[in-house]
């Protein structure tokens, strides 16, 4: 399993952009590894974010006040950036997980979201009930924030935060964790921001193992 990369070397971040442009990474990746992201866009709309470049799938969006989120994945790692078109530059955050051992023909076993919470210091992502046992699960969790420091006391794998520079940001917050057995429920997963009560939007995706092999959780992409 690759090692975990700092803070300051994962995902993006820009002030005022259109696209959003993700640059892939230059550690190698293998044909079948399966890739997760998320994008934080400050807005509140549903017709901000369009569709992403060739190769990756836009499951759904989500808007809760101020921000608007959309997941991303690519069932094949590739060199490929990954862009997504907004309607107008605009602030935005995203970040990137790679996975090995995903089930290359139905990658997802369950999915749920978006969840939009309203302003709180706790940001939540929703339960997910996988539909096969051995699943890895994935949580994203978008949110208009403030802070500068690192959201605590998560309830799963937390490794990333990223917030836009300077003020009235949107901040973006992956991780993971083993999924529990087919047809049980995850529960929610949350994580506590530490002055900035503001609102957010979460998903958790159940991602299927492939031949019932474990799920490697390899890192956070470093950009």
């Amino acid at each position: 399993m690759a090692s975990y990369v700092s803070q300051s070397d994962i995902g993006s971040t820009n002030s005022s952009s259109d696209p959003a442009v993700f640059t892939m990474p230059t550690v190698t990746l293998e044909a079948d590894d399966f890739l997760v992201a998320l994008l934080a866009v400050r807005g509140g709309d549903t017709t901000i974010i369009n569709s992403p470049s060739t190769g990756w799938t836009k499951p759904s969006e989500g808007v809760s006040v101020n921000v608007t989120a959309a997941p991303v994945y690519k069932k094949w790692a590739s060199g490929d950036s990954l862009s997504v078109d907004l309607d107008i530059a605009r602030k935005w955050a995203g970040g990137i997980m790679a996975f090995r051992g995903v089930d290359t023909i139905s990658p997802i076993s369950a999915w749920a979201g978006p969840l939009a919470n309203a302003s709180s210091l706790v940001r939540t992502a929703p339960a997910v009930t996988p539909a096969h046992d051995g699943t890895m699960i994935a949580v994203l969790i978008a949110s208009v924030s403030e802070s500068v420091g690192t959201p605590t006391s998560p309830t799963f794998n937390q490794r990333l935060y990223l917030a836009a520079s300077s003020g009235s940001n949107v901040s973006v917050v992956l991780g993971n964790e083993p999924g529990t057995a087919a047809g049980v429920s995850t529960g929610t997963n949350t994580t506590t921001y530490g002055t900035n009560t503001n609102a957010s939007v979460g998903y958790t995706f159940a991602l299927k193992s492939a031949d019932a092999q474990d799920i490697e959780f390899l890192g956070f992409i470093p950009l």
